[in-house]
């Protein structure tokens, strides 16, 4: 079949690896707070906001999400200049162990975090005390994140700020801000460039005056272009052994009233791909969707096979070895936990012969006589008429992940990894799959034999769960 693939135009054969995060908001699980927002009358208090905090964390590595963003409500009402008993640094001392624990957790859990104060954090204000209590929002984050431990990638995001009627001044007030912050912030403070005022090469020239790193935003960037001015020039900002930071969105276009400038719902899969075609090195993508992590889930599902692959999750690649790698596939990945040390699932699995009893639709997988990596496997389709292929084990991790993929010239172009992650007695279960239907009858048939995929592959660890409860 011919196929006309993305290629990536800096020369490379691959896509630059990446991770995904989303910000504050959890809107999946049944919705989950992230901070205690209470009023200040009802004595609000960072210990609450730990306690939502450490369910966030769990529910990020049931998803796989290793780049969260925390509320700047997380010490609530800390810089408030009329409510002292608020103030963050009596907060943070208070809790001072539970976030060491948290912080514990997150690192334990591969997770970047990061903060965002809001668009009254204005640091270039000329009414300076907007401007005093802006440096004292950022100086809050710099130690609330020092407390939690984290390592330099950790990082407080501002933008430069207003205008006010005379941009270089703006500009140069911002920098003599920044060099009035104490060092621990100066260390953790990183400059985003905005649709409007400033632009990316406004940023870039506060870098070349005071060393901030600068975070890339693709969808300013398109709003407020810089001449010859790109991700690239973002990306050298950053020391080699820190991985980057870029923001990801899409314009709103719904009809009837588009907003070019406001985030969109969603993130669109060409933008991920157009922001990872221009990367030169690894980087870390905070998607700004209204949508959060029910964004993020979708852009996953949505996204190119080799754009899906590249997503470095918990340091791993979910790199399926098929034959051919340019081809667009549908891709998918599913989670499940069962009640059974990963040895005993392990065994299980790798033992083909046994997918026919909870995989929707597979009759028999057989051995190939002579090559024990080899299967052959016969799907059952409507009306009677069935689909075959042989597949081979790619890989083989014992009790830790299995791979294979179909053959080249095989009726149906296929594969798999499945991992297992041992906790406890318990074995969490990731299973990713892609494929891609041919042309034709047989791809008509391959597509009804595939309908629903997502269903299916529930369905198939839910059977998996109840076999094991007879074990």
């Amino acid at each position: 079949m011919s196929r006309t693939p993305f290629r990536v135009p800096r020369g490379g054969s691959g896509v630059t690896p990446y991770r995904l995060g989303f910000a504050v908001k959890v809107l999946g699980n049944g919705g989950m707070k992230t901070a205690d927002t209470r009023r200040w009358q009802s004595g609000p208090h960072l210990s609450r906001s730990i306690q939502y905090l450490d369910a966030v964390l769990d529910y990020l590595e049931q998803i796989d999400v290793r780049v969260y963003r925390m509320s700047s409500s997380t010490v609530p009402y800390g810089t408030h200049p009329d409510l002292p008993e608020f103030d963050y640094r009596r907060q943070i001392e208070q809790c001072a162990a539970r976030l060491g624990a948290l912080g514990e957790k997150a690192r334990r859990l591969s997770l970047r975090l990061s903060t965002h104060p809001g668009q009254y954090t204005v640091i270039n204000s000329p009414d300076e005390s907007l401007a005093a209590k802006s440096r004292l929002d950022l100086e809050q984050d710099a130690l609330l994140l020092d407390a939690l431990g984290q390592p330099e990638e950790a990082v407080v995001v501002v933008h430069v700020g207003g205008a006010y009627g005379d941009h270089d001044r703006a500009l140069a007030r911002w920098a003599r801000a920044f060099e009035r912050l104490s060092e621990r912030a100066q260390r953790r403070v990183v400059v985003e460039h905005d649709e409007r005022s400033f632009s990316l090469a406004d940023v870039l020239r506060l870098h070349d005056r005071t060393g901030v790193r600068v975070v890339y935003d693709l969808h300013h960037d398109r709003c407020n272009p810089s001449e010859e001015r790109g991700l690239p020039d973002a990306l050298a900002t950053w020391p080699a052994h820190v991985r980057p930071k870029a923001h990801l969105s899409s314009p709103r276009l719904a009809l009837p009233r588009p907003r070019l400038e406001a985030h969109a719902d969603f993130v669109a899969p060409w933008d991920l791909r157009a922001l990872l075609a221009s990367a030169t090195r690894p980087l870390d993508v905070m998607l700004e969707a209204k949508a959060k992590d029910i964004a993020l889930l979708w852009l996953r599902r949505q996204a190119a096979a080799d754009v899906a692959a590249a997503e470095k999750r918990q340091d791993k690649s979910l790199t399926l070895a098929r034959a051919d790698t340019t081809a667009p596939m549908t891709a998918i990945a599913k989670y499940t936990t069962v009640q059974a040390p990963a040895d005993k699932v392990y065994s299980y699995w790798r033992d083909f012969t046994n997918f026919p009893h909870f995989m929707p639709h597979v009759q028999e997988v057989a051995p190939v006589s002579g090559d024990d990596s080899l299967t052959h496997w016969k799907v059952d389709g409507p009306l009677g008429v069935d689909a075959e292929w042989d597949a081979r084990i790619t890989e083989d991790v014992p009790n830790e992940k299995i791979a294979w993929a179909s053959v080249e010239g095989s009726r149906v172009d296929n594969a798999g990894v499945v991992r297992f992650d041992s906790r406890d007695g318990h074995t969490q279960i990731e299973v990713a799959l892609e494929y891609e239907p041919p042309a034709g009858t047989a791809g008509e048939l391959v597509a009804r034999i595939f309908e629903n995929p997502e269903a299916q592959v529930e369905d198939a660890l839910e059977r998996f769960k109840e076999i094991v409860k007879t074990w």
